[in-house]
């Protein structure tokens, strides 16, 4: 879908302001432009590595819903876990997720498509479509609470996975 240049000049500015208040010493952030590869400019922010080791890296866009938007902004939330859950036949993995969307406080699981830029062909997704006024400057504290909350549900994703392995 083509987006006006001014829509997606606005987005990526807004993405470099939630980078600004984002970076620190453990948290980076990258802007990538609207593109051939992305739709829409995105801010890909490096979190620190999860208990394990694995490393977190969190995409954040502003999603356009034209027929929804007209006083409302939609930021998504978008991390991909990184580790092999190809040992789960579907029907477990499936059942699996279920239960996680069920007892999550923020976002949602789902299961990734096969890509070949993938490590794992079994792999999850965490995914959130965080809602503001577009009439208001963004609330910080509000936005880092819905991450912090969001980060919360993809550890309680990342232990139900994880124990398949220690179980």
């Amino acid at each position: 879908m083509q987006y006006e240049q001014a829509v997606l000049d606005e987005m990526e500015r807004k993405l470099c302001v939630i980078a600004d208040f984002m970076e620190d010493d453990e948290v980076t952030c990258d802007i990538i432009p609207a593109s051939e590869e992305f739709d829409l400019p995105s801010l890909m922010i490096r979190l620190p590595e999860d208990d394990h080791g694995l490393p977190r890296i969190l995409l954040m866009n502003y999603v356009p819903f034209p027929e929804a938007s007209e006083s409302t902004d939609f930021i998504q939330f978008y991390i991909e876990l990184p580790y092999d859950l190809s040992a789960y036949d579907e029907p477990s993995l499936y059942k699996a997720i279920d239960e996680l969307n069920r007892q999550l406080p923020l976002g949602h699981c789902m299961t990734l498509s096969p890509r070949p830029d993938l490590p794992y062909e079994k792999m999850v997704s965490m995914r959130y479509i965080y809602a503001l006024s577009n009439e208001r400057e963004l609330d910080e504290g509000n936005l880092l609470e819905a991450l912090m909350l969001f980060l919360l549900s993809c550890d309680a994703v990342e232990m139900r996975f994880l124990a398949y392995y220690t179980a």
